[in-house]
């Protein structure tokens, strides 16, 4: 009689530890709770890789931010196929980016009409005009020191200045036979 009381009670706990550890969803299957948080903790480890390699795979460096004409455009990575006139705000080649010295980072966009048409409005920038480029978690501020136009022949004129540098560039908005160059000094960077 003992031994069947002791079995009544043993498995009268077990029944009720085994109630506050699993959980009976609708399907009435049982799960443990730890599974389903490992399960939790590992989908959101997942969402968070995917976000991660998404970010990768496109290679974002920065973003270059216009406040004045309203432009906020991602710039990928020179090797990306996303840097690419024909589908963003284009960092080119010839570049030395802000956070090595004496730098100068050339990009170039479309202007005209049409979604490609990110520096439509770069000519009503003038002087001391602020331009942002994030880079690598870092601020870099520029103020616009010169505007100006010249031949288009794949080539920009530019001195460079004992200052880390940004030069916009797109066709002029008025002769399709020149180039819009905008010259920009860093002033600070946070």
């Amino acid at each position: 009689m003992l031994k069947v009381t002791f079995r009544i009670t043993l498995t009268f706990v077990i029944i009720l530890f085994l109630l506050t550890v699993v959980r009976i969803n609708d399907n009435e299957n049982v799960i443990p709770k730890f599974i389903i948080n490992k399960l939790d903790n590992i989908q959101d480890k997942i969402m968070l890789l995917k976000e991660e390699i998404s970010h990768e795979e496109k290679n974002e460096i920065g973003e270059l931010i216009i406040n004045k004409i309203g432009l906020a455009e991602k710039l990928y990575a020179l090797g990306s196929n996303e840097n690419n006139v024909n589908k963003h705000v284009t960092i080119l080649k010839e570049s030395i980016f802000p956070d090595e010295e004496n730098s100068i980072v050339f990009i170039a966009a479309h202007s005209g009409t049409g979604r490609l048409a990110y520096f439509k409005d770069l000519n009503k920038l003038k002087e001391e005009d602020e331009i942002i480029l994030k880079y690598k978690d870092k601020k870099y501020y520029y103020k616009v020191e010169s505007v100006w136009e010249e031949a288009k022949n794949g080539f920009i004129e530019v001195t460079k200045e004992n200052a880390k540098q940004l030069i916009l560039t797109t066709c002029s908005p008025t002769n399709e036979e020149l180039q819009l160059i905008v010259n920009c000094i860093a002033y600070k960077e946070v």
